[in-house]
């Protein structure tokens, strides 16, 4: 199964060894339609818009890991799990499964696609 990342569970940032120490196969570089960035504090969160897009990693992940990020994220609560299109640089489109921000946004924090991907944190 694969996993679109946007946050701090990229490459470089504090969290991608949830990723990496659990043998997550990169993918590439991704983005995923749909959906608008927002900047939460240290991390971010995305939520749908039909007008933009988000720049983030792709990876091929296992059972245990997506348990794993389903804790990290706080799933059902803080995110939710969604399945989406997300499309690699090569062009080919994946399914892959999202973490959408379960709460409301400030209008403010949203972070254009000229400052995407995401890399508060490093």
């Amino acid at each position: 199964m694969n996993v679109f990342v946007y946050g701090t569970l990229q490459q470089g940032l504090i969290a991608h060894d949830k990723l990496a120490g659990r043998g997550a196969r990169f993918l590439g570089r991704a983005e995923v339609d749909g959906y608008a960035l927002y900047n939460l504090g240290w991390y971010p969160g995305i939520i749908p818009d039909e007008t933009e897009r988000v720049l983030g990693e792709a990876y091929e992940i296992d059972e245990p890991t997506l348990q794993a990020l389903d804790l990290y994220e706080g799933e059902g609560t803080l995110y939710r799990r969604c399945l989406a299109d997300v499309r690699l640089q090569d062009g080919e489109v994946i399914k892959a499964y999202v973490y959408v921000y379960n709460q409301t946004v400030n209008p403010q924090n949203k972070v254009p696609m000229e400052q995407q991907p995401w890399r508060r944190g490093e």
